[in-house]
C-alpha cells in the first residue's frame, strides 16, 4: 500500500507510532499532503517542507485512526495491513480529492467558505506504523514546493 508523510525535515520519521496518510494514487496523495501541509503549518519558521512516498507490504502492522490518538492508546491497536484493507479502501473511496485541491491564489490553503473541507480533513484516515519503516520501503522524498503547480484546481 501506498503511503505519504509530511515532514519539516529532509528525513521522514520512519519509527513505531509514525502517522502516515494512505492513499490509492500518487496524484491523489499529493493533493491531500499539501492541504494537510498548508493546514499544520505554524508559520514560517516551523515549515512543513517535504513529502515522501512510502509502500507498506500487507502484512506491516498498523493502526487506522482518524484522529491524533496519545501512544499508550495505539498498542492495542495495531493489526496486519491485510485485516484492514477493505474498511481502509472504502474510506478512500469516498474522499473527494477535487474538493481537497488547493485552487491557486488563496492564503495559506485556506478557502474562504469552505471550512467543513478543511475539517473533513481531520477525520480522514491515517495509518499509525507499529513498525519501523525500513529505508527501503521509502520510494521518494522530495520538497513539496515541487509539487505546487500540479496539485492547485
Amino acid at each position: 500500500m501506498l503511503l505519504v508523510q509530511i515532514h519539516k525535515n529532509a528525513k521522514p520519521w520512519r519509527r513505531v507510532g509514525g502517522y502516515f496518510l494512505p492513499i490509492s494514487n500518487v496524484e491523489d496523495g499529493l493533493a491531500l499532503a499539501s492541504r494537510w501541509a498548508h493546514l499544520l503549518e505554524k508559520g514560517e519558521n516551523n515549515p512543513i517542507r517535504y513529502v515522501s512516498l512510502v509502500n507498506i507490504e500487507e502484512d506491516h502492522p498498523v493502526a487506522l485512526v482518524n484522529r491524533w490518538l496519545a501512544p499508550d492508546q495505539l498498542s492495542s491497536r495495531f493489526a496486519p495491513l491485510s485485516t484492514i484493507s477493505a474498511i481502509l479502501h472504502e474510506q478512500l473511496k469516498a474522499i473527494d480529492y477535487n474538493a481537497i485541491r488547493i485552487p491557486q491564489g488563496t492564503v495559506n490553503g485556506l478557502v474562504p467558505g469552505k471550512r467543513s473541507v478543511n475539517r473533513s480533513l481531520t477525520t480522514m484516515p491515517r495509518l499509525v506504523v507499529g513498525k519501523s519503516i525500513k529505508g527501503n520501503q521509502i520510494l521518494w522524498t522530495r520538497l513539496l514546493s515541487e509539487f505546487s503547480n500540479t496539485v492547485a484546481a
